[in-house]
């Protein structure tokens, strides 16, 4: 399973190092925002995608149409917290759930 970081804060690092650890994900850090990496993104064609929350976001168009085909993950550092957007579902958890809501999906 493709799983790919979008930014370059440390506590996305963090994260992506702490999944790295699971044999069956492979964990890629892009160190753009999601808006500057929207043409790589779309040729990686991750099965999950983590970016930092901004106050308000705003995914890239090639997300609005294939939203189901990506697990999206909005990390908020300030609270712990990840809003997690799987097609129609939405919802919010704490970032102690990421591995878990990721291995759900295997």
């Amino acid at each position: 399973m493709e799983v790919i970081f979008c930014g370059n804060s440390l506590y996305l690092s963090s994260l992506a190092s702490s999944l790295q650890k699971a044999k069956e994900l492979r964990v890629r850090l892009l160190e753009q925002t999601l808006q500057e990496a929207g043409e790589e993104l779309k040729m990686l064609n991750p099965d999950v995608l983590i970016f930092e929350a901004v106050e308000s976001y705003a995914l890239p168009d090639l997300f609005a149409a294939d939203a189901a085909q990506t697990l999206l993950i909005a990390v908020r550092p300030q609270s712990d917290t990840l809003d997690v957007l799987c097609g129609e579902r939405r919802f919010s958890t704490s970032v102690d759930e990421l591995l878990a809501i990721i291995k759900s999906l295997l």
